[in-house]
């Protein structure tokens, strides 16, 4: 059962903590809302760490949002 502060005005969840999810809870930050990362792995990056062996093609300064720079 969620916690009810998560169902407050101002709240958000987002499902995965790749740069994706990341990068979303720092846009929800800089909106002033109160972001949740739900991740399925043990880490942040479970994913991309588990394909270590696959190439990112998209240089990494496209992949990670600046907002993340001040956090």
């Amino acid at each position: 059962m969620l916690n009810a502060s998560i169902k407050t005005p101002g709240s958000i969840i987002i499902i995965g903590a790749g740069p994706i999810g990341i990068a979303a809870a720092a846009q929800a930050l800089s909106r002033g809302l109160t972001p949740l990362v739900l991740e399925k792995g043990t880490t942040v990056g479970t994913a991309m760490l588990k394909w270590g062996h696959v190439k990112v093609f998209t240089p990494w300064q496209y992949i990670v949002d600046n907002r993340l720079v001040p956090y």
